[in-house]
């Protein structure tokens, strides 16, 4: 759930439209979520053509988030299910809602230590280092019910 995207433009120019329209300032760091389905819809609109009425379209521009600008209107929440195995050996859902990311574990394992749960606090602890699952009950109980709702 955390893998980078970089975005830059291949060659600055002041006086290019888009990239007036779209600047995207260099260094900067976005910690806001979004998908590789969102960039259908922001190279749609940044070449101004219309998606075809027949075609459902799921992502979000990402026109705010490219520019450092947070984007409230974005739900800030992601859902993953992973029933590959056993060929990686492991089959997951993780659902992640603002800060918080529930992991659940179909089949136990060392790697989930030997629970189904596992619980972070991504802000407090972004490389889920310590597994607060048996520690925080509530928050647990709270995203497993969104989870499967």
């Amino acid at each position: 759930m955390r893998v980078p995207l970089i975005a830059a433009w291949a060659k600055p120019n002041a006086s290019n439209a888009n990239q007036q329209e779209l600047p995207i300032e260099i260094g900067a760091i976005q910690s806001q979520q979004a998908a590789v389905y969102d960039l259908y819809p922001t190279i749609l609109n940044l070449v101004e053509v219309q998606n075809p009425q027949s075609h459902t379209v799921d992502g979000l521009k990402l026109n705010r988030l490219l520019t450092g600008k947070s984007d409230d209107s974005r739900n800030e929440t992601f859902l993953m299910h992973y029933p590959h195995s056993p060929h990686r050996s492991s089959y997951f859902t993780s659902y992640r809602k603002g800060d918080w990311k529930v992991i659940y574990h179909y089949i136990p394992s060392k790697e989930s230590e030997d629970s189904h749960y596992q619980l972070y606090n991504l802000k407090a602890d972004p490389f889920e280092s310590s597994n607060l699952a048996s520690s925080n009950p509530e928050q647990l109980k709270k995203l497993m019910k969104d989870l499967i709702a």
